[in-house]
């Protein structure tokens, strides 16, 4: 079509208005306080204009109002299609004066955009393009995808302009028209391969008819991470990424940081590049990365196990990182026997510019995630003298209600074996208890604080054991009725288990002994000693709790099996800092024999795995059985502390009766006790038993009266002989006196 011919005051006159038009809007965008995207903005604008007079002036001319935005293409836009050169319009083609202007006035703009690009230090669109090294033509590329969503008069704009009223987001056909007045390079930027389209700033959306067609017609659509980092967001896409986290942190690494974190630090300033494979029992704590981050003095951005499963979300998070220029901390799932690393994450890490950190529950195989510098990191849990150092500076500036805060720090790190995110936590519960306690002057007790810690090592209901929460008990270990050396010997137990860890550090033990840092105890002795409650109330006096394990549940007939389940028990009881209890430990820790058929292989074989197990455990474990000559010896070999609960003699279970007698009744005489006592040679799970039958008795005598009902001598002798009889065993002349015998010959009921 002929070039237009406006005189020039009329030129002039348009040129004015599109310049008031231009400077209008731009104040009226919420984005005009960031100069250097406004000036982009009016430039891509300035180009549509160009592509929206270029239309109406050419092939628009040839179809009515009727059939805008409509899949109808009339006779006269088909003969004008034809009589243009093949590859469209030709730069010798004359263009109209004000497509011209819009044109020439974008590409005035070039300086402008270039003095603003090289000062725009406050300007977000500045700051995103640094962290991706964008051109200018990527730059562009990547704001008119960002249009439509910015305002929304370009979505009718731009469906106008690609006639087809269903099209929101621009074409990549249409984009390089439109951008190809002022860059030449658009078609290297939309290469699959180029920055945008492999990082996902650029997202490719299927045409609006919903089906296939060529790869040029499909919208393109900037990243949410762009647009909300415009708007002032934090560069975050929380709608696909709400697990991410990022952490800043200005402070440097405190004094008691691990010097192999500092070191890796230091590194990742050296090596940009650098991907750290972290794996161990540390590797799960997030605070230990923190640490990193801090000492390499940059952000962290945390991501779950449930990312990586995910390419979206893992090209959001890679996105994510690098805007802020973070480490990028993937959590990757557990890797089953034969798979590999989920599906893409090679690829997309490859791609990614920026440290990483991969923490995995095994050990890492790099290969399979990217070609780049590696370092492979095993990760323990703070030892005793971090732990301390952690809870010092987490109970800093905090009220107590104990004075010792060292002395308390100490004795929590030795007690409990807890990671730093899981002190964090405990010590901001128990904050929080304190403040719902005593709103007005919260203190800190020490018992809130072992409530923050039981929180954090509780796991619920426990596979292959029984759970106990000691704290249920009322009774303390002061409490049992014991001999004065067995209660000596639990004293020191419980003495030696309270600073284990502290001793192991502070005695050079630890360095000495490279596996064997657990303790294992074996009480032994008959059926009702107290063996068992015995081990429930040393968890209770440690603060911890106790896992009883179900030996039915723990064998099994098929082969191997067994060993897996006793693993899964030690594993829970290690990562829950729990006490291990196994009651009838003979059953598990008995005597390897001779192998005379296959079965006693695999016997032998479980008991082999057991003791192997039992050395590399690191936390408690209590051993209790009636036969000790059964156990294998060496089991006993590794039993740190043997400790023997005999039949209590007739003053133990005198203080046995009075002490099991409840307080809702009224009692016996204590010389009826003392007879009763000395007559009944009973272990105190038997004299308990007795006592029990006896109450209910005592009820039943009293029945629907009110009143304290009256538990007799009578009552608890006929439960007795009720327990010898379940014993199988029978009361002789000598153990009961002629009154009591007549008592069991008369009929029920009778006084």
């Amino acid at each position: 079509m002929a070039a237009d011919r406006f005189p020039d005051r009329k030129r002039k006159v348009l040129a004015m208005r599109a310049s008031r038009f231009h400077a209008v809007d731009v104040r009226a965008d919420a984005h005009a306080a960031d100069s250097y995207l406004s000036k982009c903005i009016v430039r891509i604008e300035r180009l549509l204009r160009a592509r929206a007079l270029l239309w109406q002036a050419t092939l628009a001319q040839f179809k009515p109002d009727h059939l805008w935005g409509v899949p109808q293409i009339p006779h006269g836009e088909v003969n004008a299609l034809l009589a243009r050169p093949p590859i469209g319009i030709s730069p010798t083609e004359p263009l109209p004066d004000l497509v011209k202007l819009e044109l020439e006035a974008a590409a005035g703009m070039k300086a402008d955009l270039a003095a603003l690009r090289g000062s725009a230090g406050e300007s977000r669109l500045r700051s995103w393009e640094q962290a991706f090294a964008l051109t200018p033509a990527e730059r562009d590329l990547l704001i008119l995808a960002a249009l439509p969503e910015l305002d929304p008069r370009y979505r009718r704009l731009l469906g106008y302009l690609m006639d087809d009223a269903a099209s929101t987001w621009p074409s990549a056909e249409f984009a390089s028209a439109c951008l190809l007045p002022v860059h030449d390079n658009i078609g290297k930027c939309l290469n699959p391969d180029a920055v945008l389209l492999s990082s996902g700033q650029l997202e490719s959306t299927p045409p609006p008819s919903g089906m296939s067609g060529p790869r040029a017609q499909r919208g393109l659509k900037a990243c949410a991470e762009f647009l909300g980092w415009l708007r002032g967001g934090d560069g975050i896409d929380r709608e696909i990424l709400p697990e991410a986290e990022l952490i800043r942190s200005t402070a440097k690494p405190p004094a008691w940081t691990p010097k192999d974190l500092l070191s890796i630090g230091r590194l990742i300033g050296e090596i940009p590049e650098l991907m750290i494979c972290a794996h161990g029992q540390g590797a799960a704590d997030p605070y230990q990365f923190r640490l990193l981050a801090q000492a390499a003095n940059r952000p962290l951005l945390y991501c779950p196990p449930i990312v990586a499963l995910d390419d979206g979300k893992l090209r959001a998070s890679a996105r994510s990182a690098r805007l802020h220029g973070a480490i990028l901390h993937l959590q990757l799932p557990p890797v089953t026997e034969g798979a590999g690393s989920p599906a893409g994450l090679g690829m997309i890490l490859a791609r990614h510019r920026g440290p990483l950190v991969l923490t995995t529950a095994g050990r890492p195989q790099p290969t399979e995630v990217a070609q780049r510098p590696v370092l492979e990191l095993a990760l323990q849990r703070p030892d005793f003298d971090q732990r301390a150092a952690f809870w010092t500076a987490q109970l800093e500036g905090r009220k107590l209600a104990s004075a010792e805060r060292q002395t308390l720090a100490r004795t929590l790190a030795d007690r409990y074996r807890l990671g730093y995110s899981e002190i964090e936590k405990a010590v901001a519960q128990a904050e929080t208890a304190a403040r719902l306690r005593a709103p007005r002057d919260p203190k800190i007790a020490e018992s809130d604080l072992i409530s923050g810690v039981r929180r954090q090592t509780a796991s619920g209901q426990v596979d292959l054991a029984r759970r106990i929460l000691p704290e249920q008990v009322a009774m303390d270990l002061d409490d049992l009725v014991l001999s004065s050396a067995t209660r000596r010997r639990l004293a020191d137990l419980a003495e030696r288990l309270g600073q284990r860890r502290r001793v192991l550090s502070a005695s050079g033990l630890a360095e000495r002994l490279p596996l064997g840092h657990g303790t294992v105890a074996l009480f032994t002795g008959p059926t009702g000693t107290g063996k068992t409650i015995a081990a429930v109330l040393i968890a209770k006096r440690l603060g911890l709790d106790l896992f009883k394990a179900d030996l039915g549940s723990l064998v099994s007939k098929y082969v191997g099996e067994t060993e897996q389940r006793l693993d899964r028990l030690f594993g829970a009881a290690e990562g829950g800092d729990a006490v291990l209890f196994f009651d009838e430990a003979d059953a598990l820790f008995g005597r390897r024999g001779e192998v005379k058929e296959a079965r006693d292989r695999w016997a032998n074989l479980e008991t082999n795995y057991l003791l192997q197990r039992i050395e590399e455990f690191e936390g408690i474990v209590i051993l209790s059985t009636n036969l000790r000559q059964n156990i294998d010896e060496a089991f006993m070999r590794r039993i740190d502390v043997a400790i023997d609960f005999p039949m209590p003699d007739a003053a133990l279970r005198s203080k046995l009766w009075q002490s099991l007698i409840p307080s809702g009744v009224d009692r016996p005489l204590d010389a009826d006790l003392d007879r009763l006592a000395a007559a009944l040679p009973l272990a105190g799970g038997h004299i308990k038993s007795i006592v029990v039958d006896a109450v209910h008795r005592a009820f039943s005598a009293q029945g629907a009266d009110d009143g304290r009902p009256c538990l007799t001598l009578r009552h608890l002798v006929e439960s007795a002989a009720r327990t010898y009889e379940k014993l199988g065993r029978s009361i002789t002349s000598a153990e009961l006196a002629g009154e009591w015998r007549a008592w069991l010959r008369e009929p029920e009921g009778d006084a």
